[in-house]
Parts: structure tokens; C-alpha cells; sequence
């Protein structure tokens, strides 16, 4: 079984954003998950990471810009 914290769910989502996001097979390789699943950790843990970025305030990075708003984008699609 692999071992993967929200960190690296958070890191996947982010790296295959921009070019539609992973597909069911890719995410059944890297985490051993259903897509539905998957999704379903990734929301918990964008939404967990933006409680914390938002009690934070801290300056904005160009890094942490385009993830913040590749979270948005995700949790918009994906929150039920």
C-alpha cells in the first residue's frame, strides 16, 4: 500500500491543473483511489489548506497565487 499525506493530493492536483487534471488511471496508480474518491480527499484538503493560508496572511508569491487560485478552481468543480 502507499503511503501519500494531503500535501501530495494537493501537489498532483496542482501539477495536472493546467492540463485538465489526472486521469482515473493516474490516480489509481499514484494513490490507490477511485476518481470519485480522490476528489473527495482533494476538497478536504484544499479547503483544509485554505483555513490555514487565510488565518496566515501572509504576502502573496507568485507560487502561492497560482495554486490558491488552481484550489479555487478545483474545489469549485469538485465540492458537492
Amino acid at each position: 500500500m502507499q503511503s501519500y499525506t494531503g500535501d501530495d493530493i494537493l501537489d498532483f492536483a496542482i501539477l495536472w491543473a493546467p492540463i485538465g487534471g489526472p486521469s482515473a488511471e493516474q490516480i489509481h496508480v499514484r494513490f490507490s483511489l477511485a476518481v470519485e474518491e480522490y476528489r473527495r480527499r482533494l476538497c478536504d484538503v484544499a479547503q483544509g489548506h485554505r483555513r490555514i493560508q487565510d488565518k496566515k496572511g501572509s504576502r502573496a508569491s507568485a507560487e502561492r497565487v497560482y495554486a490558491t487560485s488552481v484550489l479555487d478552481s478545483l474545489l469549485s468543480e469538485y465540492a458537492t
